[in-house]
Order: structure tokens, then sequence, then C-alpha cells
């Protein structure tokens, strides 16, 4: 395999400049990289490239052997041979995808492979894997700790962002180009999403990760990508400025490279954009920010230049602006429509605003062929049947282990006791026992006997001298004894790795602080509030940096209480970003009393609105020691005609009686509108929605022929007696039983849960969704009837 000149003095510049941050670790790493021989010059790049924390992590076996299997691959897969080296590098070679654990996997997954791609032209190649994938892993919500492609592909099952970690790294381990990419936060709708780029030889193109499709460029996130301010993709590449050969063809407006990683900007790929300047001081710091969860979440970040400009290239929305330097602050919303230029002045934001969601994409993709469905239904169902196959081979521990293992299984996660617990872990957890009875139960147990802490790897790090007895004194200790670990902030770090390189992260900082408590048989925690470490004291838990002596007293209105991180949120400013705080929810008509540092805080309360874009109302605090706040949860009120969404509906087909089925368009065109229901016949959310819908009837009937009510049901679940009921209360209801293969690509065409019956969708006559909700909501039917009314209402206007 020929390298070029190019790479291995890159490759060697990255290590030397890695080689100083090990002090003395860095002989250890330097034998191994000489027994490497051939495959040296690709080691360095890896231990240059990865972040610091990974080096103490994992063990050098663990990081020759990926250099071995991308040589393997770069020499036995001819579309790996054909790759220019820059995409070998970054979509190969590098062992990490974000910031799942690492494990020796890509040979047994390319052993598993191999068989199945050989002779295949590449683009097959890719949905071949992917179909591969599928048979393995299925989608499941779970927590924020990203296991290692090994565990996921042993258990079965992992959020979005572990499933295309998976797939990812099953597609480089057949010499397949590919890259995770990231909404890190959707702007018209709570939460984000990952799916997977693959080089087909020519272009990337997109795909679900374990969501086989017949071609390349499909998904049902295509129409909530067409509505992102941003979507990018990882790159890892170490602490020295990335090289312009290492990204060909990328413009640099796309690139932002910080702690060691280069965020390259995807978001013209899937979304209209434009290129967007801020102007402001010279040298400052400036965060992009939508509203997501009730609170403002960052989705990029870029320094100012000598002229003071940050550019960008971002979706046609709204996004929130800060921007800070050396006595300087500014902040402001911006509707990226309005035009491409901010000028960011000092002062402070609005009060009141509508952040405004992209609009919906005015096309989908081709419908798939009769065939191609066909094709797509037969492989999602032998996908499941060997899924289930193979997740009864791997079902974990069972339960009747005892001792010391249940103590520990019993205070970790599902998802770490599906991982499979280290013997070597549990063992350490034992050095715990020589202080239980001396703390409450529950005490002992979670804060003390547990290995798990945050989102860190599980690994033994009990035992040892300390050179420090008091909690109250680690904070000091550990600045005068680690060096700051910059880099990719992301990246949970064990307290093993902290200790064996002596260097530490600021979020690594805080689960070391607990591991050392725990190791002194201190029962210690991260708070709930905010992630800063607590320690066990005179009968309960004290901070690390000292007690709260600020509050803030939260007020719900009678009948309208406040979800943290959906109806509202609480959030410190902090390390230049407003940073949120899970405060917990509010009872309508109660209060909540929040114990807080002092600091500045902003209180948001949001209502989204079914076209995505939110209703905001911000409420700047600012909290000194020993003084007490109270501060009313104010929600914005909603108007009629905002209720309504125009979300353009792809083609779908309904079962007609008789097991016909008609083109959404024609059955659609035949009311001014048409309320379609697809039920779940006999569960207790289908029960209740015909339930409201028969209290609704007088109302629904006084439409007419205005309006079209559809009952759909699967094949021969029609009988439902509360159907009955519900015909019988409004005869001009038509129930159709047929076919819900296509429901779950519509739902996520209208941003609601698949996973979740019924589905209620209200259309007009031209094909637009006015609004849809999946799963049952308290008061859908008298919504239900406000709507049309608001429909009417406009129809009248336009």
């Amino acid at each position: 395999m020929r390298l070029s000149p190019a790479f291995t003095a890159y490759a060697e510049a990255l290590w030397k400049a890695r080689r100083e941050a090990l002090g003395g670790w860095g002989d250890v790493w330097e034998r191994e990289i000489a027994a490497a021989g051939e495959d040296g010059a690709l080691l360095r790049y890896i231990l240059g490239a990865l972040p610091l924390s990974d080096l103490g992590e994992y063990p050098a076996s663990l990081f020759v052997g990926f250099a071995r299997h991308a040589r393997y691959v770069r020499e036995a897969f001819p579309w790996c041979a054909a790759l220019p080296e820059p995409l070998f590098l970054r979509g190969v070679l590098c062992p990490r995808i974000n910031t799942e654990e690492l494990a020796d996997c890509r040979g047994l997954f390319c052993r598993e492979l191999e068989p199945l791609v050989r002779g295949l032209a590449l683009g097959e190649a890719i949905l071949e894997v992917n179909r591969w994938c599928a048979q393995h892993v299925t989608y499941r919500s779970t927590d924020d700790r990203t296991s290692s492609p090994l565990a996921i592909y042993r258990r079965g099952w992992g959020r979005c962002g572990e499933e295309s970690t998976f797939t990812v790294t099953a597609l480089r381990s057949v010499g397949i180009c590919a890259r995770q990419v990231y909404a890190p936060w959707w702007s018209h709708c709570d939460d984000n999403h990952a799916w997977v780029e693959a080089w087909d030889g020519e272009a990337w193109r997109y795909l679900g990760a374990c969501e086989p499709e017949p071609e390349l460029d499909r998904g049902w996130f295509t129409g909530a990508a067409a509505r992102a301010m941003l979507i990018h993709t990882r790159s890892f590449v170490g602490g020295l400025p990335a090289p312009a050969w290492l990204f060909p063809g990328v413009d640099p407006v796309d690139l932002d490279v910080r702690g060691g990683v280069a965020y390259e900007a995807l978001t013209a790929r899937y979304a209209p954009v434009q290129v967007c300047t801020v102007t402001t001081e010279p040298g400052a710091r400036v965060v992009f920010s939508v509203m997501n969860m009730a609170g403002l979440r960052p989705i990029a970040h870029r320094t100012a230049d000598g002229a003071g400009a940050a550019r960008l290239r971002l979706g046609l929305g709204s996004v929130h602006v800060t921007a800070e330097g050396d006595g300087f602050f500014a902040e402001a919303l911006w509707d990226t429509r309005a035009g491409a230029h901010l000028v960011l002045k000092e002062g402070a934001g609005p009060g009141a605003f509508t952040f405004t969601a992209p609009a919906p994409p005015e096309r989908f993709p081709p419908a798939l062929t009769p065939g191609q469905k066909a094709q797509r239904a037969r492989v999602l169902e032998e996908a499941e049947e060997k899924r289930a196959a193979w997740q009864a081979a791997f079902a974990g521990p069972g339960k009747e282990a005892g001792g010391i293992y249940a103590q520990v299984a019993g205070q970790v996660t599902e998802k770490d006791r599906a991982d499979g617990l280290d013997p070597q872990v549990v063992e350490d957890c034992g050095r715990a026992l020589a202080w239980e009875g001396q703390f409450p139960e529950e005490v002992f147990l979670r804060d003390l006997l547990s290995p798990r802490i945050g989102l860190e790897p599980l690994r033994p790090w009990r035992g040892g001298a300390l050179g420090v007895g008091d909690p109250g004194l680690l904070p000091a200790w550990i600045e005068a004894h680690f060096a700051p670990l910059r880099g990719y902030e992301a990246l949970p770090q064990s307290p093993r790795s902290a200790l064996k390189l002596r260097a530490v992260g600021e979020s690594g900082r805080r689960v070391l602080f607990c591991a050392l408590c725990r190791q002194m048989g201190v029962p210690a925690r991260l708070s709930a509030l905010d992630g800063e470490p607590e320690y066990w004291q005179d009968g309960g838990f004290r901070r690390a940096g000292g007690d709260l002596p600020a509050s803030l007293r939260l007020r719900a209105p009678q009948g309208r209480g406040g979800l943290c991180g959906q109806d509202y949120t609480l959030s410190r400013w902090q390390e230049g970003e407003w940073k949120a705080l899970s405060t917990g929810d509010v009872p309508g008509g109660g209060e909540l009393v929040v114990p807080l540092p002092p600091g500045a805080y902003r209180l948001f309360t949001v209502v989204r609105l079914p076209n995505g874009s939110q209703l905001c109302r911000q409420v700047d605090l600012e909290l000194a020691g020993g003084e007490g706040c109270e501060a009313l949860l104010d929600f914005p009120r909603a108007a009629g005609a905002q209720l309504l969404q125009q979300l353009p509906l792809p083609p779908f087909s309904l079962g007609m009686p008789g097991g016909e089925a008609q083109a959404s368009a024609s059955v659609l065109a035949q009311a001014a509108y048409s309320l379609l229901c697809w039920l779940e016949p006999g569960r207790e959310p289908t029960e209740h929605l015909l339930l409201e819908l028969r209290e609704a009837a007088s109302g629904l009937s006084a439409q007419g022929e205005a309006c079209a009510l559809y009952l759909l049901t699967p094949e021969g679940k029609g009988g439902d007696p509360a159907l009955g009921r519900l015909l019988g209360a409004l005869p001009g209801a038509r129930l159709w039983q047929g076919d819900f293969s296509e429901l779950p690509g519509l739902s996520r065409q209208l941003f609601v849960d698949p996973e979740r019956l019924p589905l209620v969708l209200l259309a007009d006559a031209g094909g637009r969704g006015l609004y849809a909700c999946s799963g049952y909501n308290v008061g859908l039917g008298a919504l239900l009837l406000r709507l049309l009314q608001a429909a009417g209402e406009a129809g009248e206007e336009g």
C-alpha cells in the first residue's frame, strides 16, 4: 500500500505533538510503533488524530489492530484501493466515529460481510451491508451513553446514534468509506437524529442506519433533514491545524476545526441554505443555537476573524446568536430568511419572540414501485426474523447470578447489563463492601458500590494510595496533580484513563472527583441539576464547590403545569453558553423551589406550534448569594390559525372495502377537509380517541360534506364495539381496512412518532397536512373541532 509523502510527514508531526503530551508514556507507544513495521505510519496517524484520552482508555494492541485491518481492506477491496487518500484516512482508517467506546470488531464484521459483498457493485454492496446491519440491530430509545459497535451488535438494539455508529463501522470493516451524519438539534421538533453517508465511488449517498431501503438516498428523515438549520459530520484530526489536502473540495465556510475535531457542514446536501455572516468583535467566540426541548441548544461555533466576521452555511429559519469576547457580550435572534448578514452589537435578546422553523419541503422522493415495496417488505421481514434469533443467542447473564454481581448489576443501567459487566469491574466494586452498613442502603449501593458515575466507560479504578483523605480538599488536589485535557469534551473519560495519563478534561474532572471519593469510602454522585459533583457528609449530600446559597421559586398557573425540557427550561450562563438545568416538573397551580449557585439565569417558556415554529417567552434573572427569587411560568398562547400547518403530504395509498387501494390524492380531493384516523382497535389509546370522537360527534356532523371522516384499521380488525358505537353516532364516517405498511414512512414525514397509534391526520383537498398527532392526547376531540373551525375561517379569509 502506497502512502503519500504529505501523509507520512503529517502523521509524523501528529505523533510528535501527541508524544509530548504523553510524557513518560510516550516511550511505551514508541515501542509499539516500531513493532508495527510497515503499519507504523498508519498507527502514528491513529494515535495522533484520536483524542488523547483514548490512549489512556485502551490497550496499544487495539490501535495496532485498526491499522492492520485498514491495510488489509485497502489492498483486498477494489473500491477501497480506488479511494483518494483523504477519504481513506477519514472514512476507513479512523477507528472513532463519535463518542462510542472502541472495541476490536472490524475483523469480525469483515469475516461476516466479505462473502456477502464480494463481486457486488459498490452501491449494491452499501445496501447489502445495511441489510446485514438490520438483521442484527434495531432501534430502541435508551440513555445517551454510546456503546461500542461490538456491544451494539451483540445486544441487538440502540438509539439512532448507536445504530449509525454500528453501520459506519460495518461499512468501514469492508473498506467502504462511510461517515456518521448528525442534525445536532432539529428546529421543527424536539430532539435530534443521526444517519449514515457512504461514498459510492463518485459521490456521497445517504441511508438510514439499520433501516434498509431498495435504493440509496432514501430514508424516513428526508423531509426532516430538509428543515434543518445545520447538519454536519465529524472527523478526528488531532491537535495540529488540519491541512487543506485532508479535505479536498470542502469550502472553508463549511469547516470548523476545534478540540481536535473537524466539523464539516453538510446542510446544503439536504436543505435550502445560504452563507450567513455575523459581524462582531474580532476574536469573539460566536455560538449559534436553536430552540429545542424548550431551551437554547448549540448547533455550531465559530471564532470571528480579524475583521470581526464569522461565516457559515445555515438553513432558512431562526437561529439565536451570541458573541463573547474580552469584556464584550452580545446576542440576537436572527431569521436567516430575512437576510444573510447580521451585525451583532452589545445588547440582550428579546423578551418574547417566535422561533421560526424552516419551511417543510415541497417535494418528496418518488414513491417506491410495487416491486420495490414488495422487496422492502421481504427484506424487513427477513431482518426481523434473523434479529429475533440473534438477540436470543445473546441474552446476557441470567437472573440467577447473585453475590456481588447482583449488587452491582442492580445499580447500573439496562444497557450496562446488556453490554456485559467486566468481571474486573465487578471485583473492583467489591472493595466498597468495607463500608457497607455505614450509610443508608440506597446511598451505599448507588453512590459508593456502583461503578457507574456518568456516561464514562466502566473500568476498574479503585485501589492505590491517594495523597488526600478529605473530599473537601480533592478539587485543589486534582488541580495540582492533573494536567488539563483539552480536546473533544463530549467524549466521556473514565477515572482510570485520567489516573493513567494524569490529565483530565472538564467533564472527566467531575467523574474523577466522584471516583476518588468512592475510593476513600465516601459516597459521591453527579448532581441531577447540573452535573456538578456532590459528596456525602453529615447525613446528606453537599456540592464539591460549596453549598448553593441562592434559590428560585418557580410557580405554574392553575391548570397548566410545566414539564422541564418540554414546556420550560431554566438555563445558566456558563462557559460562553446558556446551559440548560434539569430543575424538574412544576405541577399546575403548584411551585418548585430550586437551590442554585449565584449567577445569570434565563427562564424560557415555550409553546410549539404544529408547523414546527415555537412561541417563546424569556425572563432573565440575576441571583446573588443568599438571595431568593420567584418566577411565574408564563406560557405564550397560540391563536387558532397558528395551530394549522401547511405540510405537503407525500403520496400514500388507502385500503378500501373489498381490498382495493386508492391513491391519497383522489381520496382527499373528495371533501374540503378529511380527518383520517389510523386505529389499533382494542388498545387503550385508540379506545380513548374513539370515545372523544363520539363526544365530538355533533360538532363533526355539523361540518356536513365539508369534512370526511375515515376510520382506518388493519385487515380483520374492524369489529371493535367502540367503533360500532362511533359509527352509530357518526353514520357518515367511513370504516376502511387495509395495509398499514406505509404508515411508518408517512408518520415520519408528518414529524410524529411512527411507533404510537392512533395516528390522526387532518388534511385539506389540496393534499396538505393541517395537523397530525400520534398516540392519544387528552382533549383531542375538542382540539380537532377547534382546528376545523380555524381552517374554515382561514379558508374564508383566503
